[in-house]
């Protein structure tokens, strides 16, 4: 069975000089040309010309150019996906750690009273780290709690108007069910 070569791959029929030229050629990258190969290997441009159109240097090695561009994409989508999970990590840690302060542990972490937290402190927390985890998901910063991140301070300070009251009551529900699960 014969041995399946890349376009790149050496042709059985050149020979090691016109292999170490090829290879030159390919590695210069844009900026390839008979002419430089024949430069840097110290050869004439006429060997050069000659090697490149009997071995077909141009499409070997923009085969090679396309290739290197796929390994560089896959490489690319793999950090895309470590960053994300990386990200993702962060998120959740940062979401145990006020979960852990918010409601204590039992390991010498004591809750904090509520009656002391700042409203635009659990606002703050609460959207910041909830929009880190969507966007290392890929789901986007947007939650349905995207809202109570804009309504004043002082509507959160005040509590007066009726439809703010709820938004902070559904988040803190929400947080509540959030409270010892893995899913966040």
């Amino acid at each position: 069975m014969p041995i399946e070569r890349e376009p790149w791959d050496r042709s059985p029929d050149e020979s090691d000089p016109a292999w170490q030229a090829f290879r030159t050629y390919r590695d210069m990258g844009v900026d390839r040309s008979s002419q430089a190969v024949a430069k840097e290997l110290t050869k004439s441009q006429t060997l050069m010309r000659r090697w490149s159109a009997r071995h077909r240097w141009v499409d070997r090695a923009g085969a090679w150019d396309v290739h290197l561009d796929q390994v560089r994409q896959e490489a690319f989508e793999q950090q895309i996906v470590q960053m994300s999970e990386r990200h993702a990590a962060i998120a959740v840690a940062g979401l145990n750690v006020v979960t852990r302060k918010l409601v204590g542990d039992d390991m010498g972490v004591k809750a904090l009273d509520p009656n002391t937290l700042d409203p635009q402190d659990v606002a703050r927390f609460a959207s910041t780290f909830s929009a880190l985890e969507r966007e290392a998901r890929g789901l986007g910063a947007t939650s349905e709690f995207a809202e109570l991140a804009a309504v004043p301070v002082e509507t959160l300070i005040d509590l007066g108007d009726e439809e703010d009251l709820e938004k902070v009551i559904a988040l803190a529900e929400w947080v509540g069910g959030k409270v010892g699960t893995d899913d966040r």
